[in-house]
């Protein structure tokens, strides 16, 4: 879609929602399966991932690939939608997101140590962290993710 600006002739491209949909898409599936081959890795290796649950006495549970993989659905998701949000109404949008990555992966981090049975359990739930940061903080700070041009 292009359009003429007010204070001077120019013409602006920016990214059609389809575009964004699509990008969004296999950004998500992206992560999903890197955090795919991390768990099997986990499973294979013998790591049951035992994980103490949030706000709960419960005794430590083995988490399940469908509730990794909605996590990364849901934080993917989440995280797009925040990407989008940013790119529309910050300055600069792509400092603010790596600044908030970056913070958020450190307190995942300390807390995988916290709530995991094992230290080799904290160790491969950093490695998933990882694995479905890296699409999804990319695909982020991606020009294809926000809808301003040229950010």
């Amino acid at each position: 879609m292009t359009f003429e600006t007010n204070q001077r002739s120019s013409t602006v491209t920016t990214t059609p929602p389809t575009g964004y949909l699509k990008s969004s898409a296999l950004i998500l599936l992206t992560a999903i399966a890197s955090v795919t081959i991390v768990f099997v890795a986990a499973r294979a290796t013998g790591d049951q991932l035992r994980v103490t649950p949030e706000f709960s006495s419960a005794p430590a549970s083995s988490a399940g690939f469908m509730t990794v993989a909605g996590a990364t659905l849901t934080l993917g998701l989440s995280s797009l939608v925040v990407a989008g949000l940013v790119g529309r109404f910050v300055p600069r949008p792509r400092l603010v997101l790596l600044g908030g990555a970056v913070i958020g992966l450190a307190g995942y981090g300390v807390l995988a140590f916290v709530k995991a049975d094992t230290p080799a359990t904290a160790l491969w739930l950093n490695i998933m962290h990882l694995a479905a940061a890296v699409p999804i903080v990319w695909g982020c700070l991606s020009h294809r993710t926000t809808f301003l041009p040229g950010r």
